[in-house]
């Protein structure tokens, strides 16, 4: 996928230009944490 392709996309499904804008969303943090929490209880 192209660059260009992937700044589609990213801007149609969130709304965001680049990954580091989608990585700074909410509920993008909000998964994270949940995933590092999952990890560490593992």
């Amino acid at each position: 996928m192209a660059s260009t392709d992937l700044d589609q996309v990213l801007d149609q499904a969130f709304g965001v230009k680049t990954v580091a804008d989608l990585a700074g969303l909410k509920d993008v943090r909000w998964a994270q944490a949940l995933a590092a929490l999952d990890d560490a209880a593992r």
